[in-house]
């Protein structure tokens, strides 16, 4: 057990540097990059839109405890439910900015297959789970 406990916080320590930048950078790009300034890609179409909101939540990564804020902003900003939805489910489970440490720990093909797999179902789900709110 001991040992286990020493490589784990040996590995920690060795991925600390990635990890604070991923956190550096990812602070840096939500900060020049506003609600407003997203609400300008998405055109109405509801394909084009759940892949835009799906790409745009894989590169703003965050956790689901701001998902409410952040649903509420994005509505009050015209954007469609489709968009929400899918930006919402790619932003806690892909995970751009992440790749490279997730990479180092897991492997690379491990990480682009998850990442390209979680973007492509939060496009699923989010048609899926739209459209059956609207038949509800």
């Amino acid at each position: 057990m001991k040992i286990k406990l020493f490589k784990t916080a040996k590995s920690l320590v060795k991925n600390m540097p990635i990890m604070l930048g991923i956190i550096l950078l990812l602070g840096i790009v939500k900060e020049f990059i506003t609600f407003d300034k997203v609400a300008t890609l998405f055109t109405s179409n509801t394909l084009i839109d759940t892949g835009i909101g799906s790409l745009v939540g894989s590169v703003f990564a965050g956790n689901s405890m701001n998902s409410y804020i952040i649903a509420r902003e994005l509505q009050t900003a015209g954007i469609s439910l489709y968009a929400i939805t899918a930006f919402l489910i790619s932003w806690v489970t892909v995970g751009l900015f992440q790749a490279p440490i997730e990479a180092k720990i897991f492997g690379t093909s491990f990480a682009v297959r998850r990442n390209v797999l979680s973007a492509v179902l939060a496009m699923v789900v989010s048609l899926i789970t739209v459209t059956l709110w609207g038949l509800i």
